[in-house]
């Protein structure tokens, strides 16, 4: 295995066994599941905001090493932002650059679970 893939490999593993912002909030603003029926990965994403600032966000959630690695990024990724700042820029593809992993396209449905939630999140609630 050459230093890249090493490199990658641990990276990945590592926010897999420590995911960030997992868990449940207890003073949550939002929820909402997503399901991939497909592959079976689930997540429920929660969501306190102050004004317009996604003040935490956190995930819980039952898959594979794509989702859940997603789902950390995604939400360090938004954590701290400004929604409407979030719905102008936020696109999958910073999730996926950041996840280091050519992704086939059926496990881009496992990393895309947690953009999606996030994205209906906002979306169903007209924030």
């Amino acid at each position: 295995m050459d230093r890249d893939n090493y490199i990658t490999r641990a990276y990945v593993m590592d926010l897999y066994n420590n995911p960030h912002n997992h868990g449940k909030i207890d003073d949550y603003d939002f929820f909402l599941k997503g399901k991939n029926p497909l592959c079976g990965d689930r997540i429920t994403i929660y969501i306190k905001i102050n004004k317009d600032i996604i003040e935490d966000i956190s995930f819980e959630s039952e898959g594979c090493i794509i989702s859940s690695v997603s789902s950390s990024i995604l939400t360090d990724e938004v954590k701290g932002r400004s929604i409407s700042e979030i719905k102008k820029n936020l696109k999958f593809s910073d999730i996926e650059d950041k996840l280091l992993i050519k992704l086939s396209s059926s496990r881009e449905k496992c990393a895309r679970l947690s953009f999606d939630t996030f994205l209906s999140i906002l979306n169903d609630n007209n924030l």
